[in-house]
């Protein structure tokens, strides 16, 4: 393969920057760039180790740097690797990285270097997804999820799964070729013991997604309401800045408005929606609609009522709109009224402008995602491609085991090749090149 470059630290000003090449001839390229200050080659030194030298671009000095060496196969491609830690400035690291590109090497792509660390057997496809979730994790759990997976709790427990299948299979197998041989046969009861366990763990981890999608992609969570109920103030105490513009005239907010923001250990894509009401405006009547599509679109949906008022029967149709399991109601302005009686069941009773009742409502946030629902938290996947590999896997499982005892033996043996190979793609073995070119697409460059 090619020899490849790029950025790997975020654009910006900062202390440092990394240039990062990959390839056979890592060394051979950086050399016609790089003279360390005592003389030695990059390609004699050994592996993790470093050297102080200065980079050049066209026979002039760029910046004194430090390159770190790292030689096949102990590096994280798996191929040689050269990093160049230049000082913090975009212009000084796109100066290097420009002349290592002139000097033969290749720009790379996005995610790049993960994909070859995975194609050269570095690290499992789990694991590489997990990367991206380390990058993009932004608070403790996400941050711990995508560390276990990292360091191969989801490989590790796919493995155990594979195993008694193969336990199965070579039983089988024992039986069918030495059958004139005295091996104790397994029987069927033994066979879906194992199974029912098999898809007892399978059925763990595909119910866990529920909570992997909300780590790693945020809760959608609409703001909706009739105008002037206190949205935009309660988008504005949540996200903790002047998000939407707050005034007392309705109809402010036309278009919706987002901001991420984190309630517990629940990460929100909050977004602040126009008031919904019958209007003659036409932008603003666009602005109700789209509401609407946003609300139905949303994971939890936060709809707000107003204390210093009578509910509306618009407000009340509204609310029967949704499904009561995805709706939290909100009875905003109790500052203003605090004897409000509401009609609803169990809603959260708020000011947005004061703070008070703030705590309740983020319990009730935080309740929304049952993380208990997950016996270990080593053990939740993170993407729609690892789900639907289990779900296959657990219904090629259940087709089986409803076979077990009405088909042959060798007829089973045969079958029970399927969930195997299905769940092997988990790791990324027999994977189709392009899901592995999609997942990839998704990284930064330089990773």
């Amino acid at each position: 393969m090619k020899t490849i470059a790029a950025i790997s630290t975020p654009y910006g000003i900062g202390g440092l920057s990394v240039v990062r090449v990959s390839g056979e001839d890592a060394f051979k390229i950086s050399q016609r760039v790089f003279e360390s200050h005592d003389g030695t080659l990059l390609e004699d030194m050994p592996g993790h180790t470093c050297k102080l030298g200065i980079v050049y671009y066209q026979n002039r000095p760029i910046d004194e740097v430090i390159a770190s060496v790292f030689k096949s196969p102990r590096s994280y491609t798996g191929e040689n690797i050269v990093q160049l830690s230049c000082h913090g400035s975009m212009f000084i690291a796109k100066s290097v990285l420009r002349s290592l590109l002139d000097a033969g090497a290749h720009m790379a792509g996005p995610g790049e270097f993960t994909k070859r660390a995975f194609l050269n057997g570095k690290m499992s496809l789990d694991k590489a997804e997990s990367v991206m979730g380390l990058i993009s994790s932004n608070y403790e759990k996400s941050r711990n999820i995508s560390f276990s997976a990292y360091c191969g709790s989801l490989d590790g427990k796919i493995n155990e799964i594979r195993q008694i299948l193969i336990d199965i299979l070579s039983n089988l197998n024992a039986e069918i070729d030495y059958s004139d041989e005295d091996i104790p046969e397994m029987s069927n009861e033994e066979i879906v013991s194992k199974m029912h366990y098999a898809k007892s763990e399978i059925k763990k981890l595909i119910d866990s997604y529920s909570v992997g999608y909300v780590v790693k992609n945020g809760l959608r969570t609409a703001i909706i309401g009739a105008p002037n109920v206190g949205k935009s103030t309660l988008m504005n105490f949540l996200s903790k800045r002047e998000k939407s513009i707050v005034t007392d005239i309705a109809g402010t907010t036309r278009d919706a408005i987002e901001e991420s923001i984190i309630i517990g250990d629940v990460p929100l894509v909050l977004i602040d929606t126009a008031g919904i009401r019958e209007t003659e405006d036409k932008i603003e009547k666009i602005g109700t609609e789209k509401s609407m599509e946003i609300a139905k679109a949303a994971d939890l949906i936060l709809i707000l009522l107003d204390a210093s008022r009578e509910t509306t029967n618009e407000e009340i149709k509204l609310i029967n709109l949704f499904d009561k399991k995805k709706v939290i109601i909100i009875v905003n302005k109790i500052d203003m009224n605090s004897s409000y009686k509401c009609d609803f069941d169990n809603p959260v009773l708020i000011s947005a402008k004061t703070g008070q009742g703030m705590g309740d409502l983020a319990k009730r946030i935080s309740n929304f995602v049952d993380f208990g629902s997950c016996e270990d938290e080593n053990l939740i996947i993170t993407t729609e491609r690892q789900r639907d590999v289990l779900v296959k896997s657990l219904k090629s499982l259940k087709d089986i085991e409803n076979k077990i005892g009405a088909i042959p033996r060798d007829i089973l043996a045969e079958i029970i090749k399927k969930p195997l190979e299905i769940l092997s793609e988990f790791s990324g073995e027999n994977i189709e090149k392009e899901i592995v070119d999609q997942i990839f697409s998704k990284f930064c460059v330089g990773k």
